[in-house]
């Protein structure tokens, strides 16, 4: 094989090289958009099903406030109906000094209902 030859297949080879060379600089720019690509879609998709989750979470937390609330406004009235209660006066009278005196028609709030101290059961 003469020097020419060589020296031509030695370009032939170079250029080969070259476009294996712009190949894989295609091949790499591909791969980066698509993970590019890939990363923003699942960026979304977490974001979504986070907010997601987020909002049956502030659902459920308002169910249950809701409920505690309608629980506590039932306690409240029932307080109001004894206070109320206990504060009707039934009699009026005067004492043996001369001093005006009321008895009222309620009683004290129960304060020795009974406690469950195992709710569990066991």
């Amino acid at each position: 094989m003469s020097a020419d030859d060589e020296r031509e297949q030695l370009r032939e080879l170079v250029r080969e090289a070259h476009g294996a060379i712009r190949d894989l600089d295609r091949l790499l720019a591909e791969y980066r958009r698509v993970a590019r690509d890939t990363a923003h879609d699942a960026q979304t998709r977490v974001f979504a099903a986070a907010n997601a989750e987020l909002g049956r979470f502030s659902a459920h937390l308002q169910r249950e406030a809701n409920a505690l609330a309608k629980q506590l406004n039932t306690a409240i009235l029932a307080a109001q109906r004894n206070i109320t209660d206990s504060l009707a006066i039934s009699e009026v009278f005067e004492t043996a000094d001369g001093k005006l005196g009321i008895k009222f028609a309620g009683g004290l709030f129960d304060d020795q209902v009974p406690v469950d101290d195992d709710p569990a059961g066991s």
